[in-house]
């Protein structure tokens, strides 16, 4: 089954054909534009975004391996549900990961990473009025949580963080609007100066409300009925 749904269809145009094609995919399975248990076609998908097979067929295969599309007995590719729970529950085991690992971060990560991180965010702020800044806010976004995850010094959480954070990579461009991606600044600078002073507990609770915080966007884009209950 092919999509005939415009917003999916719409603007293939930023990073690699492959990411893009994934983040459109993932879009309409969190809006519920393709519907629980809906087929996928590659011929029908490649010929509706303007692309080769290739890109789509690499898309469904990240969105298998993050199990939001799965095989069937067939082999064709189908849509799994991706309902509010499941996104609390993706949410809830970030939290778990990422309190982990900015715990064990926290003290034994370098002073000067830290002060590179703060000035990048400290200079974001200053130009928010420059025509890249979403993306560069998101770029930040991605290098603060991977130092946290690295200088956790446990390959395996890392490992897991970078998983997840394949999925929630998608979430942040959907959400990634002005107002989200400021409050998602302020909410990084917090944890960075309970790094920088070395209190671990007011760094964990920071991550916690920080990783609660982007749930609740990606619940009030998606599902507002339970960001509100």
């Amino acid at each position: 089954m092919g999509i005939t749904t415009e917003k999916i269809t719409a603007r293939i145009t930023r990073q690699s054909l492959r990411d893009s094609v994934h983040q459109r995919l993932l879009e309409g399975i969190l809006s519920g534009q393709l519907a629980n248990g809906q087929e996928l076609s590659e011929v029908s998908l490649a010929k509706e975004f303007g692309v080769s097979r290739t890109p789509v067929h690499e898309a469904i295969r990240q969105l298998t391996l993050e199990g939001l599309i799965e095989q069937t007995a067939t082999n064709k590719s189908r849509v799994v549900a991706l309902d509010s729970n499941c996104v609390q529950e993706i949410y809830e085991m970030r939290k778990i990961l990422e309190v982990a690992a900015v715990n064990r971060a926290s003290g034994i990560i370098k002073p000067k990473q830290l002060e590179k991180l703060a000035e990048s965010a400290e200079l974001l702020k200053c130009a928010l009025e420059d025509q890249d800044w979403a993306n560069r806010a998101l770029d930040l976004d991605i290098k603060f949580h991977e130092l946290i995850a690295e200088a956790s010094g446990n390959e395996r959480l890392n490992t897991e963080i970078k998983r997840y954070r394949l999925l929630l990579r998608a979430f942040c461009q959907i959400t990634g609007n002005r107002l989200n991606l400021m409050d998602a600044l302020e909410e990084h600078l917090m944890i960075l100066n309970a790094l920088r002073s070395g209190n671990k507990i007011a760094a964990a609770n920071a991550m916690a409300t920080h990783i609660d915080a982007r749930r609740d966007a990606v619940l009030s884009e998606f599902y507002s009925e339970a960001a509100t209950t």
